[in-house]
């Protein structure tokens, strides 16, 4: 009997060693999942590529204001008919940084897009094309001043854009977005650049800062787990803005009596909304 109960005592003691060793020992962590379109798992991504600028532009006729002196021979204060002011396209270096929220599944992000300021062009368009500002002085007597061309100013500017986009899928590799956000036009200079209008003196010109909302859409292509490419199109609604010269003067060769008249100055209500394509490879961090 005492053999027995001793067995029965060492048998116990080793069960109740063995389950806290059962309790003590840790328990394998379940497998953490790697996000391998990521990096490094931050939320961030920066596509690096290049964008072109297409302003969808519209204006009304250039109106002249203050038109004083031998000028009033020719000309006087109003809209000049069928005239116009253009905006050429834009090329340039560019890059798209964002950063994906870490909530509603990952699919909001927020992003801009860097770039350098860059130059606008801005032409002519109607008759300040290929009629004279002033082509005759009391009606019939040829001032000699020619047709402007095609070519009026610049303006140096830099919109910075924010949006914010929802990402749908993926689909395969791809993964279309939507997004909205506002931008704003920030002119740092401005110049008339026309031989017409500069020959006599510098006229001055400003472009006043302007806000427009964005609208857009794109697609992520996944070349290789977090490498990327990037297509982008938005659109910028609502940059209207008006644009003023003074002290404009023009040559009249033909009426050497005058050498040169003051034209005055003038304005021009110029409604910009351009679209933005841009492109890029780069990585999701």
């Amino acid at each position: 009997m005492r053999a027995l109960a001793f067995m029965v005592v060492v048998v116990a003691s080793s069960a109740a060693r063995a389950a806290e060793d059962a309790v003590a020992a840790p328990v394998d962590a379940a497998p953490v999942a790697v996000d391998a379109s990521r990096l490094f798992g931050t939320g961030l991504f920066l596509r690096v590529g290049g964008l072109v600028i297409a302003p969808a532009a519209s204006s009304s006729e250039v109106s002249l204001q203050n038109v004083v002196g031998p000028a009033r021979l020719s000309v006087s204060d109003g809209p000049i008919p069928g005239s116009g002011v253009g905006l050429s396209p834009a090329y340039m270096p560019a890059a798209i940084l964002g950063w994906t929220l870490p909530w509603l599944g990952r699919r909001l992000s927020i992003e801009t897009v860097l770039a350098a300021p860059f130059t606008l062009k801005m032409t002519t368009r109607g008759s300040l094309t290929d009629k004279s500002l002033a082509p005759y002085a009391l009606g019939n007597l040829p001032t000699g001043v020619p047709a402007l061309g095609s070519e009026l100013g610049e303006a140096k500017v830099l919109p910075p854009v924010l949006t914010a986009t929802w990402r749908f899928g993926p689909l395969w590799r791809l993964q279309p977005y939507l997004g909205l956000g506002v931008s704003y036009l920030i002119t740092l200079e401005a110049r008339i650049t026309n031989p017409v209008l500069t020959e006599v003196a510098t006229p001055t010109m400003e472009v006043p800062n302007a806000l427009g909302f964005v609208v857009q859409g794109g697609l992520d292509f996944r070349i290789w787990r977090w490498l990327y490419a990037t297509v982008d199109l938005k659109y910028i609604a609502g940059l209207e803005l008006t644009a003023r010269v003074k002290n404009l003067w023009v040559r009249l060769p033909r009426l050497p009596l005058y050498e040169a008249a003051r034209v005055g100055d003038n304005e021009v209500h110029v409604t910009v909304n351009p679209f933005v394509l841009s492109a890029g490879v780069g990585a999701n961090f």
